[in-house]
């Protein structure tokens, strides 16, 4: 009767284990509302269940709290959060790198004049100590910076005279164009490049459903992040 109930509680584990769900965090600012995007990746990762975020500082809490299985994210932040190795990254026009621009309205801000009395309004994809980094990689000198967590946040900055300029991906100028009248005026950082959104699955961990999902992914799917395909 021991031997009986020893191996029935092992089929319940084994089939427990063949059956659970993958964890996959997602955060990447889109003009989407994490809601949608979450349903919509839903539909498209069987076996994987799916947390969208609004903000970085929630999904990087939570990954501390109840670590997932993947992280869908920018590189720099998947980086800073350890333990996780990046296998998958979307790619843009045949290019893993997103380029930046910096927009203004009024007069043109010269990106090699930004200095510290210049007020820059970027999106927060990395926390208040990693932003403060990684705006450096684009200006001479360390501006002041707004963190917002929406990009329709970046609009105000400069509608309000709150910011001087925006720093967003090139990918979302059509955007701002489209939902404002104002005249922009758009200077491309040259060689300023980061990685445009990659996939980090927990070292030592499996996370072999949301790898071929993402791997699959459709036109629809692959739009929700600006990408082509992932590779």
């Amino acid at each position: 009767m021991k031997y009986v109930i020893t191996a029935f509680m092992g089929f319940i584990f084994a089939a427990s284990s063949t059956f659970a769900q993958e964890k996959l965090y997602v955060f990447y600012p889109t003009t989407a509302r994490p809601q949608t995007v979450q349903e919509k990746m839903q539909e498209h990762f069987n076996g994987v269940s799916v947390t969208v975020f609004g903000r970085c500082i929630d999904m990087s809490e939570k990954v501390a709290a109840e670590p997932p299985d993947a992280v869908l994210s920018k590189p720099a932040l998947i980086e800073q959060m350890g333990n996780y190795t990046i296998v998958l990254n979307g790619v843009r026009k045949g290019k893993t790198g997103a380029t930046y621009v910096i927009m203004s309205i009024n007069a043109p801000i010269d990106p090699k004049a930004v200095n510290a009395q210049t007020t820059i309004g970027a999106i927060d994809v990395l926390g208040r100590t990693g932003m403060k980094s990684f705006i450096g990689h684009f200006f001479p000198a360390e501006p002041k910076l707004k963190r917002v967590t929406k990009i329709e946040d970046l609009l105000p900055l400069l509608t309000f005279n709150m910011a001087d300029a925006i720093l967003v991906e090139d990918v979302f100028v059509n955007y701002f164009r489209s939902t404002s009248n104002l005249e922009f005026t758009v200077k491309p950082l040259s060689g300023a490049t980061t990685g445009i959104i990659a996939l980090g699955v927990k070292n030592n961990g499996n996370a072999d459903k949301t790898v071929g999902a993402l791997k699959k992914a459709d036109k629809k799917l692959c739009a929700l992040f600006e990408v082509d395909q992932w590779k």
